[in-house]
């Protein structure tokens, strides 16, 4: 669970996995939820009696333009930030040794939606914004202390802190990056 959450080697994606049909009998996906497979990510593993790692590489993911990770903001992308606090919850009543992971994905969660509002044209929630904003500046410390989050972003949490166009800056920087890989 803990490899999964601060998704290092294994990504917190549901399609990347085979599960008993016990466990998926058990652990329903909820309904009408964007990030899905956020939401039944400590379940499935709360419920697995074994867990086997094969980070051999089995296919090829393409990852699109135009797809629910890459589109602009829409309201339902808040969805993976109720996601992961409600498994920080879990984790901090039954795996307390995970908390620093949990933690890491719930700071993944707003930063990953905050990034999406940036690239949004026609972004007008600004109280959506402001609330991210102020959760990242409350925890600031504990994200530039927390060993799962990296470099590049603790950086640009520094910029979002100063000025919010030094985050957008580091924010584009990181998108050419990652089209030249």
């Amino acid at each position: 669970m803990q490899m999964c959450l601060n998704s290092k080697k294994i990504s917190v994606c549901v399609v990347n996995r085979l599960y008993s049909a016990q466990i998926a009998k058990e652990v329903k996906f909820p309904y009408g939820k964007c990030s899905e497979d956020v939401f039944v990510l400590v379940d499935y593993f709360s419920h697995a009696k074994k867990v086997v790692v094969d980070l051999r590489p089995q296919y090829y993911y393409v990852h699109r333009e135009g797809t629910i990770s890459t589109a602009p903001y829409r309201k339902n992308d808040l969805d993976v930030i109720e996601g992961y606090e409600n498994n920080l919850r879990i984790i901090r009543e039954q795996y307390p040794q995970l908390e620093e992971a949990a933690l890491f994905r719930c700071y993944w969660a707003r930063f990953y939606v905050l990034d999406k509002i940036y690239q949004a044209v026609n972004f007008t929630d600004k109280e959506v914004k402001k609330e991210i904003k102020e959760y990242l500046r409350k925890n600031c410390l504990r994200i530039l202390k927390n060993r799962y989050v990296g470099k590049a972003r603790k950086v640009a949490l520094i910029g979002l802190l100063i000025n919010e166009n030094i985050y957008k800056f580091c924010l584009k920087k990181q998108r050419e990056r990652c089209k030249r890989n």
